[in-house]
Protein backbone atom coordinates (compact mmCIF):
# COMPACT_ATOMS: atom_id res chain seq x y z
CA UNK A 1 0.00 0.00 0.00
CA UNK A 2 2.83 2.40 0.84
CA UNK A 3 4.44 1.70 -2.53
CA UNK A 4 1.22 2.56 -4.35
CA UNK A 5 0.82 5.80 -2.42
CA UNK A 6 4.43 6.77 -3.13
CA UNK A 7 3.94 6.00 -6.81
CA UNK A 8 0.75 8.08 -6.99
CA UNK A 9 2.41 11.04 -5.26
CA UNK A 10 5.34 10.75 -7.68
CA UNK A 11 3.05 10.69 -10.72
CA UNK A 12 1.02 13.65 -9.43
CA UNK A 13 4.22 15.58 -8.79
CA UNK A 14 5.55 14.82 -12.28
CA UNK A 15 2.31 15.73 -14.05
CA UNK A 16 1.95 18.96 -12.08
CA UNK A 17 5.56 20.06 -12.54
CA UNK A 18 5.49 19.26 -16.28
CA UNK A 19 2.22 21.16 -16.78
CA UNK A 20 3.30 24.26 -14.91
CA UNK A 21 6.78 24.16 -16.49
CA UNK A 22 5.07 24.22 -19.86
CA UNK A 23 3.05 27.25 -18.71
CA UNK A 24 6.20 29.01 -17.48
CA UNK A 25 8.11 28.32 -20.71
CA UNK A 26 5.15 29.48 -22.81
CA UNK A 27 4.91 32.69 -20.78
CA UNK A 28 8.61 33.30 -21.48
CA UNK A 29 8.04 32.78 -25.22
CA UNK A 30 9.95 29.50 -25.56
CA UNK A 31 9.05 27.54 -28.68
CA UNK A 32 8.39 23.84 -28.08
CA UNK A 33 7.35 24.44 -24.46
CA UNK A 34 5.61 21.04 -24.69
CA UNK A 35 9.06 19.44 -24.23
CA UNK A 36 8.52 20.08 -20.51
CA UNK A 37 6.62 16.76 -20.54
CA UNK A 38 9.53 14.69 -21.91
CA UNK A 39 12.17 13.47 -19.44
CA UNK A 40 15.69 14.77 -20.23
CA UNK A 41 14.32 16.76 -23.20
CA UNK A 42 12.67 19.04 -20.64
CA UNK A 43 16.10 20.53 -20.08
CA UNK A 44 16.07 22.03 -23.59
CA UNK A 45 13.34 24.62 -22.92
CA UNK A 46 14.97 25.30 -19.55
CA UNK A 47 18.25 26.22 -21.24
CA UNK A 48 16.43 28.25 -23.90
CA UNK A 49 14.39 30.18 -21.33
CA UNK A 50 17.49 30.77 -19.21
CA UNK A 51 19.41 31.88 -22.29
CA UNK A 52 22.18 29.37 -21.66
CA UNK A 53 24.31 28.99 -24.80
CA UNK A 54 23.88 25.93 -27.04
CA UNK A 55 20.79 24.34 -25.44
CA UNK A 56 20.94 21.26 -27.71
CA UNK A 57 24.52 20.52 -26.66
CA UNK A 58 23.76 20.91 -22.95
CA UNK A 59 20.68 18.70 -23.28
CA UNK A 60 22.76 15.95 -24.92
CA UNK A 61 25.51 16.30 -22.31
CA UNK A 62 22.89 15.71 -19.60
CA UNK A 63 22.80 11.99 -20.44
CA UNK A 64 26.56 11.44 -20.24
CA UNK A 65 27.73 10.23 -16.82
CA UNK A 66 29.91 12.70 -14.88
CA UNK A 67 29.50 15.35 -17.60
CA UNK A 68 25.86 15.60 -16.53
CA UNK A 69 27.06 17.26 -13.31
CA UNK A 70 28.14 20.29 -15.34
CA UNK A 71 24.90 20.18 -17.30
CA UNK A 72 22.98 20.12 -14.01
CA UNK A 73 24.85 23.17 -12.78
CA UNK A 74 23.98 24.92 -16.04
CA UNK A 75 20.32 24.00 -15.44
CA UNK A 76 20.44 25.58 -11.98
CA UNK A 77 21.97 28.72 -13.48
CA UNK A 78 19.23 28.70 -16.13
CA UNK A 79 16.53 28.53 -13.43
CA UNK A 80 18.17 31.45 -11.60
CA UNK A 81 17.94 33.46 -14.83
CA UNK A 82 14.34 32.33 -15.36
CA UNK A 83 13.49 33.52 -11.85
CA UNK A 84 15.11 36.86 -12.68
CA UNK A 85 12.98 37.18 -15.83
CA UNK A 86 9.88 36.50 -13.74
CA UNK A 87 10.99 39.05 -11.11
CA UNK A 88 11.24 36.39 -8.40
CA UNK A 89 13.98 35.75 -5.86
CA UNK A 90 16.59 33.12 -6.81
CA UNK A 91 16.35 31.83 -3.24
CA UNK A 92 13.06 30.17 -4.25
CA UNK A 93 15.17 27.37 -5.76
CA UNK A 94 15.82 26.18 -2.21
CA UNK A 95 12.19 25.00 -2.12
CA UNK A 96 13.21 22.19 -4.49
CA UNK A 97 15.26 20.66 -1.67
CA UNK A 98 11.99 19.72 0.04
CA UNK A 99 10.71 16.58 -1.70
CA UNK A 100 7.32 16.80 -3.42
CA UNK A 101 5.95 19.73 -1.40
CA UNK A 102 8.77 21.97 -2.61
CA UNK A 103 8.02 21.00 -6.19
CA UNK A 104 4.35 21.88 -5.87
CA UNK A 105 5.06 25.19 -4.12
CA UNK A 106 7.96 26.25 -6.40
CA UNK A 107 6.37 25.48 -9.75
CA UNK A 108 2.88 26.49 -8.65
CA UNK A 109 4.08 29.86 -7.41
CA UNK A 110 6.00 30.55 -10.61
CA UNK A 111 3.19 29.49 -12.92
CA UNK A 112 0.26 31.12 -11.19
CA UNK A 113 1.70 34.32 -9.71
Amino acid sequence: MDTLLTFLVFVASYVFSAYVSQLIFARLGVQNAWLAWVPVANLYPTYVAGEEGQPVLWTILAVIPLVNIISGIKAIIAWVKILGKLNKSPWLLLLLLVPYIGTFVFFGYLAFS
